[in-house]
């Protein structure tokens, strides 16, 4: 069963890194963490990680058209071209639903909807489940699609998101007599899912996505999944992007957080509260995936937990944040004990007894009469047939708790424990033997 401690009363912790692979049983915690793999590539798509560009003003530029040769053909554009996906642009020609159906029609001079016709077929989607984004004016809506797993899991300003998303234009450019949005499957222009792709991830809160996805994934929940309407001006603006999505589009980005990281408070200049409050997020990470099954994963979160209080516990001082209170310094004791406890009892559910033997050992310097500390470890050795050391840990653990009967059970079980452990010490000597060709088979 898994230590669920009050979390520290203390500034709200900035991000994790990513889950790392766990390091050997003998190893010390990890100083620094790696940083999660699997970035998508976005080559030649819509990047949704490149704002749209603006000017002094604020506004996003338009794009600048240069003559070119053949302009002068432009007066026998055709009056329409069906095609049922945007395939670029075409001169003199605009994408959008009209009369004909869905392609390409002769450009008007209507470079996309203005924005007060936009907000206002938007606003009319509410009756779909579309509700404002906070602080976007209208200009970004979402749909539920999916509720999180976990109310305490949201990303933070700085932190690291990962995330899977599709996006969708609607088809519905250059017509200002439109009176309704409407997607069309084959409208889409871009998605992490597709083969050969993987998650995306960024650091959201510093203007490295679009307007939309920088004012609404910070409001999701880790296991979210959600459908964003995005105003042209919160997503590609008029300049369009790649080819892919016309200048002036309402687009739809289907979006799930998959995962998300506090922002590391580093090794300097972080005030112990602050350490503590990352750590913490990091035992409710760990806990939401134990409660999965996801053992080695769970495994990393705890183990990234105690890394966070491994320099107040080492008494290591930081001239840059001062030193921590004792109040500070029993509560990081005490959330290290229960990170060491989770990371040995996930480490056990992996089949890695090593493992649980090292972070209950660690939870024991800590506090020796811990009784779930002294049985956990004496599974890990029982794993490995290490007898001797698991009946020294369940006997300990027995004389401080002797009402316990789980603690009972175990050492009963130890007899049994010990021939198989002496058949199997046995066995490995018979085969030494025939390897060597002492004996014959």
């Amino acid at each position: 069963m898994l230590d669920e401690p009050q979390p520290f009363e203390g500034p709200a912790a900035a991000s994790q890194p990513t889950a790392a692979q766990g390091t050997a049983a003998t190893a010390a915690v990890p100083e620094e963490l790696p940083t999660p793999q699997g970035l998508a590539s976005v080559d030649g798509g819509a990047n949704p990680l490149q704002p749209v560009a603006s000017d002094a003003s604020g506004e996003a530029e338009a794009p600048v058209w240069e003559a070119r040769e053949g302009d002068e053909l432009l007066l026998d554009v055709p009056e329409f071209i069906a095609s049922d996906h945007y395939d670029g642009s075409r001169p003199g020609m605009v994408f959008k639903k009209g009369d004909q159906g869905l392609g390409y029609y002769k450009d008007l001079g209507v470079p996309g909807l203005p924005l007060d016709v936009q907000t206002k077929l938007m606003q009319a989607t509410k009756v779909e489940g579309f509700e404002d984004v906070p602080g976007t004016h209208g200009g970004v809506m979402k749909k539920m699609v999916r509720e999180g797993r976990n109310p305490n899991l949201r990303p933070e300003p700085g932190g690291l998101v990962v995330v899977h998303y599709t996006g969708w234009v609607h088809a519905m450019l250059g017509d200002t007599q439109v009176h309704r949005l409407e997607r069309i499957d084959a409208t889409r222009f871009d998605s992490s899912r597709e083969k050969g792709r993987h998650v995306l991830q960024f650091k959201v809160g510093l203007g490295r996505a679009l307007k939309a996805w920088e004012a609404a994934i910070p409001e999701m929940r880790v296991g979210e999944e959600g459908i964003l309407r995005c105003r042209s001006d919160c997503a590609f603006g008029t300049a369009g992007r790649g080819g892919r999505v016309p200048p002036g589009a309402v687009v739809d980005f289907q979006i799930e957080l998959c995962e998300c990281y506090p922002v590391d408070p580093g090794p300097r200049g972080t005030p112990p509260a602050a350490q503590i409050a990352a750590a913490e997020q990091h035992r409710q990470r760990g806990n939401l995936r134990f409660k999965s099954n996801d053992w080695h994963a769970a495994y990393d979160a705890y183990l990234h937990g105690r890394t966070f209080l491994k320099p107040m516990l080492d008494g290591e001082e930081d001239e840059d944040c001062g030193t921590e209170t004792q109040e500070e310094f029993e509560a990081a004791k005490k959330l290290a004990v229960i990170l060491d406890l989770n990371a040995a009892q996930a480490a056990l559910k992996a089949k890695e007894p090593l493992r649980t033997v090292f972070h209950c050992t660690s939870a024991l310097e800590l506090d020796p009469t811990n009784v779930k500390g002294l049985y956990r470890r004496a599974m890990g050795h029982m794993e490995t047939l290490a007898v001797e050391e698991a009946q020294a840990d369940l006997e300990q653990a027995h004389y401080l708790d002797p009402d316990n009967e789980t603690v009972a059970a175990a050492l009963r079980k130890l007899p049994r424990t010990a021939l198989s452990a002496a058949k199997a010490e046995k066995e490995q000597f018979w085969r030494m033997l025939k390897a060597q060709h002492i004996i014959q088979s």
